[in-house]
């Protein structure tokens, strides 16, 4: 090899940016070079050791289970000793196919959820590795350590940058179109949901490429929202941090939450844990929900709908959140999370007007005396006590029970009849929803939606 032989330029990937006129390879000497070619040899050995280093350094590669992804980082460390070592024993940049082979481990990193800025760090850290074993392989020969330090250093440093650069590139590139990718599938799935229900083979496809299990059982949880700005980059990121922040709580990554944006609010989906009794879970993720709702501004209010498999069980759970918000808001507008199971048998009675009129008639007979209708809302909230109805009301308890056998006499039924109280208590709340919104609550149209 000549004195200060450049690298060949045209093999260059177009990732990569050539070499400058200064920055040209040095001429080694034969020691030097034999140091490299000992070091390109037990590659394989020395990336073994150098992947220990990385995990017991960096949290995110001290966290990868995956034997398949571990043998990828530790293929790309053995790759990029050779690839270097072999570019500067040979005096010619790395060829096009060894390039792309790099590219694409880097690109892979974006698909294991290793971030960014721990490639990066993996990257200098490894440098620094193959740097101290270059320090012991020059052992006490002053004359190497000179070469090494002041003849190859600022060559290696200089490549280092570029490599790092091109690392950058490409892995904000595949992030960018993995970004893109995941934006369109998941369009096509909500698409699926709200328009093509009966599309099963379609729903599962889009569903396996997202990550999603459709054959879980999915909750849907529809987010009232409020005061997020008008742009929509602010929109963007405030959808971004709710969805991390919902994961969080829910102990997953936001990557598994399909969520959509409908008229007013922002739906999810998040699956029905294995072995989790529905009811069960229920209860936990309200506590997950009124948590969410306390910790990120721009939330109004939440529903929650029941758990269902298949793209129109789905689609059905995300009604039952969205309806869950609307008549919980009318029934208990103190609240702020609404799960459907509470409201579903109103929901039912609001789509039978046959139903409501059953029920309007009900109350027909109370109608003249509102203290009566008073006095009955809160006896089927807080009966059977007298005294904590009366205090309620601010009326002595004898006026209490003067009330209630009033009331006994007009429908000609008893209120001890769980029944008859059961029937006229949903009377109530649907007399309460008709005097809160005006009507019977308003359907969210699909069309007027926008994934």
């Amino acid at each position: 090899m000549n004195a200060r032989t450049p690298f060949d330029s045209s093999q260059v990937s177009s990732l990569v940016p050539p070499l400058p006129d200064h920055e040209t390879l040095p001429k080694l000497s034969r020691k030097m070079r034999a140091v490299l070619k000992r070091l390109s040899d037990s590659a394989s050995a020395d990336a073994v050791a150098t992947l220990e280093v990385l995990r017991s350094s960096i949290p995110e590669y001290g966290a990868i289970q995956d034997p398949a992804i571990r043998r990828d980082v530790l293929e790309m460390i053995e790759h990029n000793t050779v690839i270097a070592s072999r570019a500067i024993l040979s005096g010619k940049a790395p060829g096009e196919r060894e390039l792309r082979l790099t590219e694409g481990m880097v690109r892979r990193r974006v698909h294991q959820e290793l971030p960014l800025p721990s490639v990066l760090q993996a990257f200098r850290l490894g440098f620094r590795v193959h740097w101290n074993r270059l320090l012991q392989q020059t052992g006490e020969d002053e004359a190497l350590r000179k070469e090494l330090l002041f003849t190859l250093s600022p060559y290696l440093l200089y490549q280092q940058d570029q490599t790092a650069l091109m690392l950058t590139q490409v892995y904000s590139d595949e992030q960018q179109r993995r970004s893109h990718w995941r934006d369109r599938a998941r369009h096509e799935l909500c698409s699926i949901l709200y328009n093509h229900p009966e599309d099963e083979d379609g729903f599962r496809q889009r569903a396996l490429a997202l990550g999603l299990d459709a054959s879980t059982p999915h909750i849907a949880l529809a987010l009232r929202t409020g005061g997020r700005g008008n742009g929509i980059d602010e929109q963007q990121n405030w959808q971004d941090a709710v969805l991390k922040a919902a994961a969080a709580l829910l102990g997953t990554k936001a990557r598994t939450l399909l969520s959509t944006q409908r008229p007013g609010h922002l739906l999810l989906w998040c699956p029905l844990p294995v072995g989790e009794h529905a009811l069960s879970y229920e209860q936990v993720l309200t506590r997950q929900a009124q948590a969410l709702q306390k910790a990120t501004a721009g939330i109004r209010a939440i529903g929650i709908g029941l758990p269902d498999t298949g793209p129109a069980g789905w689609r059905s759970s995300g009604e039952q959140a969205l309806q869950a918000v609307e008549i919980g808001g009318r029934l208990s507008p103190d609240q702020s999370v609404y799960c459907y199971s509470d409201i579903a048998l109103e929901h039912c009675v609001m789509d039978s007007p046959a139903l409501k009129r059953l029920l309007h008639h009900r109350l027909e007979r109370l109608s003249a005396e509102p203290n009566l209708l008073e006095t009955l809302q809160a006896w089927c909230e807080h009966g059977p006590h007298r005294k904590v109805v009366a205090g309620i009301l601010g009326i002595h308890p004898n006026s209490v029970d003067y009330r209630l056998d009033r009331i006994e006499q007009l429908l000609g039924e008893r209120l001890s009849d769980l029944h008859k109280l059961s029937r006229l208590h949903l009377a109530l709340r649907m007399r309460q929803l008709t005097q809160a919104g005006g009507g019977a609550p308003r359907t969210l149209s699909t069309r007027s939606s926008r994934s």
